[in-house]
């Protein structure tokens, strides 16, 4: 056993030697610590001068010029490049016969003697820098993030100041909207829908004969357009045609008497909107601008003191949702 562990020594010190200057003949030593052959192999090479270090596996370190294995019947020699990956040298004889693994080792370290150190690999040449801007050139304006993906189908309901020709009233309003994907353009969108407004208290009209409260509903198909000013920011203007539908209650002073009365028109609208978005729901303030044609005329006693609708118009605020 000790004719193999100087078998071994001699080999390392060959090795040790020719890299000195290129690197430290350091040596690491995989084994059972219990193991008696190791140990005394760790002896033999730290009285010769190597550093020996105790690896629990083949993981070489920085310093690591090669690395010993002893297990139970063999003794395995690894050469540890420059990159830290390791090269297996053939198996040694068994610990049976040291003699006979002694002269591979040195066999097996005489090439590692013979060949020149691994020159290192040249650093890349340093990254051109970045040409410079012409003088007076101003710095891009980098483009907007792309909006958020927009849902097709909207549902809004809001509350609106409402005004027609009289003292103005309270409505509600209510819209459907669907922007098909085909009719996508960048931040731009077209989309079909349906809107109505529905008074819920009532415009008031007087005079000396007496006084009237008026009541419109209005409801018909919008085309919408629909730029997104930013991911969460977008505008409206829609174009549509409602039917106006007016009910008017009358309230005569003595002697006059009153009567009920209901007319039907149509009215070319525009809207306007402005809405912001959280995630699905979005807030919104609109406006909306009609004109009856033709207008309904309230008269008190035959004679024309309101004409409703010429024009009529809606402003308030509400919540969307899209789906």
């Amino acid at each position: 056993m000790r004719r193999f562990a100087i078998a071994i020594v001699s080999a390392l010190m060959l090795l040790g030697l020719s890299e000195s200057i290129a690197r430290a003949a350091d040596v690491g030593v995989v084994a059972d610590p219990r193991d008696a052959f190791a140990t005394r192999l760790v002896a033999e090479l730290e009285q010769l001068g190597f550093s020996v270090t105790r690896e629990a596996s083949l993981t070489a370190t920085s310093r690591e010029v090669a690395l010993v294995r002893v297990s139970d019947t063999d003794v395995d020699l690894y050469e540890v490049s420059r990159d830290g990956s390791l090269r297996k040298r053939t198996m040694i004889s068994a610990r049976a016969d040291p003699l006979k693994a002694a002269e591979e080792v040195r066999a097996l370290l005489l090439p590692l003697v013979e060949r020149p150190p691994e020159p290192a690999p040249p650093e890349p040449p340093p990254a051109p820098a970045p040409p410079a801007p012409p003088a007076g050139a101003e710095a891009a304006t980098p483009p907007l993030a792309p909006p958020p993906e927009r849902r097709s189908v909207e549902i809004a309901l809001g509350g609106a100041a409402f005004f027609g020709g009289a003292k103005p009233g309270a409505a509600a309003s209510l819209s459907a909207s669907f922007f098909p994907r085909a009719l996508r353009a960048g931040r731009a969108s077209l989309g079909v829908g349906a809107g109505g407004l529905f008074e819920l208290a009532p415009e008031s009209v007087s005079a000396s004969q007496g006084s009237a409260d008026v009541r419109a509903i209005l409801f018909g198909p919008e085309l919408i357009g629909r730029l997104d000013l930013s991911p969460e920011v977008r505008a409206d203007l829609a174009l549509g045609a409602f039917a106006s539908h007016l009910v008017v209650t009358g309230n005569a002073n003595a002697p006059f008497t009153s009567r009920d009365d209901s007319a039907w028109t149509w009215s070319p609208t525009g809207r306007a909107r402005l809405a912001y978005a959280l995630g699905a729901t979005s807030i919104f303030a609109e406006g909306r601008l009609g004109v009856a044609s033709p207008g309904v005329a309230i008269r008190f006693d035959g004679g024309t003191v309101r004409e409703w609708g010429t024009p009529w118009g809606a402003a308030g605020a509400g919540v969307a949702i899209a789906f």
